[in-house]
């Protein structure tokens, strides 16, 4: 296993080189979308499929993924979000994001790396995680927006490059173009990422919203209101996730799911942009218009 950041300061150091995005990069036009989100279950799964990643959120121990999930998500969001679009402040979110995996480590148990150790800062592994970010988003991308150009996929996919930089961990794991980006996730999906229990108990659980804890809302009125979005969510990342991914995970997929997903994107497609762009864009996102004085209508 290649070794982890040798301190939070030189990592810092590094981290602080890599200037922030600004209004005219295409990551600030499509990260904060709220189009993305609609990805955010196919990129978790991807997640806890390598077995690393759903062995350190198995561990209660290191993640709170099946007791708060809901809070996580409140938590771990805003700073996924403040590394593209904080300006200045992206060193920070970066820094606090990364420095939060420092004593995430541990020993896979089961599946075909039983008994392997792991850290959460090892470059294979955290370029995994954020892997799995890029993927949905040139996913929702292709799904739910006007096609980009093969220019414009390749100035993203640049984008999130630099994106990943800004976390001060070693490049090697990263892909150097877009078309290679496109093999590491197929590679990845053939050969690496397995139906962990991690995994399993999350379909299970998202399988039956009625189940999952959290403390936003009482629990009548959770049990009520969040079954068919959630489940409409669900059926929007299945059709997101790459076909070998849910041949592993056992999730159906018929044509006529295939049909209804595409008449569902069209929708999405059509009736998203017309919306205002402070109900369009992540509050993260928006807050970072505003500052720099972006269009937004």
């Amino acid at each position: 296993m290649s070794s982890p950041l040798p301190s939070a300061g030189s990592a810092s150091a590094r981290t602080h080189a890599v200037q922030p995005f600004g209004p005219d990069s295409l990551i600030w036009r499509y990260l904060g979308d709220l189009r993305n989100a609609l990805g955010g279950r196919a990129a978790t799964t991807l997640q806890v499929m390598h077995p690393a990643i759903g062995a350190a959120v198995s561990d209660p121990e290191l993640s709170v993924f099946f007791t708060e999930p809901i809070a996580r998500l409140r938590r771990s969001g805003p700073l996924i979000m403040g590394v593209v679009y904080n300006g200045p402040g992206a060193h920070h979110s970066a820094d606090t994001l990364r420095d939060m995996h420092l004593q995430i480590k541990g020993t896979i148990t089961g599946g075909t790396k039983d008994g392997k150790h792991f850290h959460a800062l090892d470059p294979e592994i955290f370029y995994w995680a954020h892997a799995t970010f890029v993927y949905a988003l040139f996913a929702t991308i292709d799904a739910f927006h006007d096609p980009l150009t093969t220019a414009q996929r390749d100035q993203l996919y640049a984008e999130c490059r630099h994106w990943y930089r800004l976390y001060g961990l070693s490049e090697r794991p990263m892909p150097p173009d877009y078309p290679s980006f496109v093999a590491y996730v197929d590679r990845m999906c053939a050969t690496e990422l397995e139906p962990t229990e991690t995994a399993l108990r999350g379909k299970a659980m998202f399988g039956d919203p009625k189940t999952i804890p959290q403390d936003e809302i009482p629990g009548w009125l959770w049990r009520l209101l969040t079954p068919l979005p959630i489940r409409f969510h669900t059926f929007l990342s299945r059709g997101l996730m790459p076909p070998l991914i849910r041949e592993k995970m056992n999730y159906s997929w018929t044509a006529t799911d295939e049909r209804r997903f595409r008449v569902v994107a069209r929708v999405i497609r059509t009736v998203l942009p017309r919306l205002p762009a402070r109900l369009r864009y992540n509050p993260v996102a928006f807050a970072a218009f505003e500052r720099e004085g972006w269009p937004t209508s």
